[in-house]
């Protein structure tokens, strides 16, 4: 193969991944546009407006995290860990932006702040490896182009 050949394979490697990523970001524009309508309807908008007010993870939160208006909300949003029997193992990769995303917005509406995803850990059987990869993405440092 000759230089010109090895471009001309580059060049369309490289359409491509341009195609597919585009594809997926669609996905994923697509769903942040959804993203929660089910929380605008009964019985979920009840039980947020109890949670609304409460610390994350205190006792109180996680009891009315066992609602079945929060139960609801599990069931018709796969971005949430509660989703899957099998929790986040069950989640696909747009469920996992999704998740990190919602995370983020939630954490940095009510504290200011990006969320450490080593809290949520246990209550989501969250990996060692996931949880650093979840953490470094809302990193200040690695949120910015390269």
């Amino acid at each position: 193969m000759n230089n010109s050949q090895i471009k001309h394979e580059i060049d369309q490697h490289r359409d491509d991944v341009i195609k597919l990523g585009s594809e997926f970001i669609e996905i994923l524009i697509k769903r942040l546009h959804e993203h929660d309508r089910s929380k605008y309807e009964s019985p979920e908008i009840e039980a947020l407006t109890l949670i609304r007010e409460m610390k994350y993870g205190t006792p109180e939160y996680l009891a009315v995290c066992q609602s079945d208006g929060i139960k609801h909300h599990y069931k018709a949003n796969s971005h949430h860990p509660e989703h899957f029997d099998n929790g986040i193992d069950g989640m696909n990769i747009f469920d996992l932006i999704e998740y990190l995303i919602d995370c983020t917005a939630a954490a940095r509406r009510r504290s200011g702040v990006n969320p450490d995803f080593r809290k949520m850990q246990e209550r989501h059987k969250i990996s060692e490896q996931l949880v650093s990869i979840l953490n470094n993405s809302v990193a200040p440092d690695r949120t910015r182009p390269t």
